[in-house]
């Protein structure tokens, strides 16, 4: 129900009719509309319509870099491309919960290196509760924001419906998405609305980091064409779902 989102395309046509600000953004169908950019929309992040945990996503400073990226045949650049305007500013994820369009649950934190800091931020919840709504969002979601920090403004980027890698730390902050799934799949009236986390800091121990790094590479590696690492992805995969049966 929630699978067209995964089209980093359509979830930006989503944001500009529920008017939610967003960089500018464009989609790139054939390699003669590389031309038509204009030199003040530089810097850009490039990425692929349908891929996730950073893979294939480019920052490109100018046209010249941009075209040949484009001009030898890589992985990630198969066209259509989404192109969207550097922003300055810092990362945040916002990981909601919701059941027929109504939003149960949400953790909001800023996604430093090695620590995640949680906050709560009215703007960032109605944004979500729009999103829900106007989808008929059922299930878990990680939306990717940007806060500009030259603007004191947030732009929602993507949103990605699958648990994230960084599931362990939203479940440290007070919120148990995997029992949330389970207890709404079970027909369980146990579902309390809008929770929330905030004010809290947490940081990356030196074996999980390890692991998560280790897990996105691989992640990455099974996304691009011809990869040979599906087999390294199974004990990894396995050691994860042990991980995530603590938090039942």
């Amino acid at each position: 129900m929630n699978a067209f989102l995964n089209d980093k395309w359509q979830f930006s046509r989503l944001l500009e009719k529920l008017k939610i600000p967003q960089p500018e953004t464009i989609i790139l169908e054939c390699s003669e509309q590389v031309y038509n950019i204009k030199k003040s929309f530089f810097p850009i992040i490039v990425k692929p319509l349908n891929c996730g945990g950073g893979a294939g996503i480019k920052r490109f400073d100018n046209l010249n870099d941009f075209s040949d990226y484009l001009s030898v045949k890589e992985a990630f650049n198969s066209l259509p491309l989404l192109i969207q305007k550097y922003l300055p500013g810092k990362d945040l994820h916002a990981f909601i919960y919701a059941v027929n369009g109504k939003l149960k649950a949400r953790s909001i934190c800023y996604n430093g290196r090695g620590r995640r800091e949680f906050i709560d931020n009215d703007e960032i919840v109605d944004s979500c509760k729009k999103i829900v709504a106007d989808t008929n969002y059922n299930g878990i979601g990680l939306i990717d924001i940007r806060y500009d920090t030259q603007k004191d403004k947030y732009y929602f980027i993507e949103i990605n419906t699958r648990f994230p890698g960084s599931l362990q730390y939203h479940y440290y902050a007070g919120i148990n998405y995997v029992k949330f799934s389970i207890d709404s799949a079970m027909k369980h009236n146990r579902l309390h609305d809008f929770i929330s986390t905030h004010n809290k800091k947490l940081f990356y121990r030196p074996l999980e980091l390890f692991l998560s790094k280790l897990n996105l590479f691989v992640y990455r590696r099974n996304n691009q064409k011809n990869a040979k690492s599906k087999s390294l992805f199974t004990p990894f995969l396995w050691l994860s779902i042990k991980h995530y049966q603590l938090f039942l």
